[in-house]
């Protein structure tokens, strides 16, 4: 009889590729560019109301996301031979 999860062991490969975590990463981006403005408003004695910050950071990684998918569609249209990128 096999032992129930022999298949699903996950060993780290050396230049094997591992799965993205969207979800981690934008969180991640959130965070550090709420913290990244108000560490610079820190410095420069700015004052900082989170009702104008929280939307710019989030409008600023809105565009980075854009900007993103088109240089990857750019990049898919440009290799017809191979497969899109991911």
């Amino acid at each position: 009889m096999a032992e129930p999860f022999a298949e699903d062991v996950s060993v780290e490969r050396p230049g094997q590729a591992r799965p993205r975590d969207l979800v981690s990463l934008v969180f991640g981006l959130l965070f550090a560019g709420l913290a990244g403005s108000y560490f610079v408003a820190d410095l420069t004695d700015l004052q900082l109301e989170l009702r104008w910050v929280a939307p710019a950071v989030l409008i600023t990684g809105g565009l980075l996301g854009l900007l993103a998918s088109v240089v990857r569609a750019k990049r898919a249209r440009t290799l017809p031979d191979r497969e899109a990128p991911r």
